[in-house]
């Protein structure tokens, strides 16, 4: 993994914070309970409509970077989720943060990964927002969804801080990661967690194209207005009052 980060330009700071919280983690007393509520998560999950469980191994992350901030889940919390797919994560969050509202944004058409994957099987797709709405039906009243790139759903009047937690987990190539990374972080409240999925992911030969290069980049232009919380699986942050 060190090998990785460096040739995707990772800081020496973030190095050293992941090979701590690696330590960290494993000296914790606290992974059977996050084993224990990972398991509980999966089998409440199948009752859903998932074909593939891409999230349910990093719930651990989350639940150790609520406790680091000290989250109220209770509290009314404003959430905000690129990339939806048949919605586990969604589910997750709403059903976990009780209080939370939470708008989905993804096009349901997949990313290049997919595409690659299922190009002979769009059948396949389609069945993939279907299954999100079903999956979600039951949170309507606390779900907005948004079908589009996530350009169009920034650009289309979303501007100032609003939102108390942003998952980005849309298309993984860095250019996309990047615009998400700074897009997101523009509407991120002081003190809000920003979560990027999929760090360690190798699908471009380009080391650069992948979500790491860019995850880099955000980290140290923002460095000084943001505050490490997790970095694993997920690179988890937390924004800090402005310096200005």
């Amino acid at each position: 993994m060190i090998r990785y980060m460096w040739r995707t330009n990772a800081p020496l700071w973030v190095i050293t914070f992941y090979l701590r919280h690696k330590l960290s983690n494993q000296l914790s007393g606290d992974n059977r309970v996050w084993a224990k509520k990972r398991a509980a998560f999966r089998a409440q999950a199948k009752s859903l409509e998932i074909d593939q469980d891409w999230f349910s191994r990093k719930l651990p992350i989350w639940l150790r970077a609520f406790k680091a901030v000290d989250l109220d889940t209770e509290a009314p919390l404003s959430c905000l989720e690129i990339g939806s797919w048949q919605g586990l994560s969604a589910h997750f969050m709403l059903t976990t943060l009780p209080n939370a509202t939470l708008t989905c944004v993804d096009t349901w058409e997949g990313a290049d990964e997919h595409l690659d994957r299922l190009r002979v099987d769009q059948p396949a797709m389609h069945r993939i927002e279907q299954s999100f709405d079903r999956n979600l039906a039951s949170f309507a009243d606390r779900l907005t969804k948004f079908r589009g790139t996530s350009q169009a759903f920034f650009s289309g009047g979303n501007a100032g801080p609003k939102y108390d937690l942003i998952y980005v987990d849309g298309s993984h190539h860095a250019e996309d990661v990047l615009l998400d990374a700074m897009e997101a972080f523009d509407v991120l409240k002081n003190g809000g967690l920003l979560i990027f999925d999929d760090y360690f992911w190798r699908y471009y030969p380009d080391a650069s194209d992948n979500p790491a290069s860019a995850i880099h980049t955000f980290l140290r232009q923002e460095q000084h207005q943001l505050e490490l919380i997790c970095v694993d699986r997920q690179v988890v942050v937390r924004k800090l009052e402005s310096l200005a």
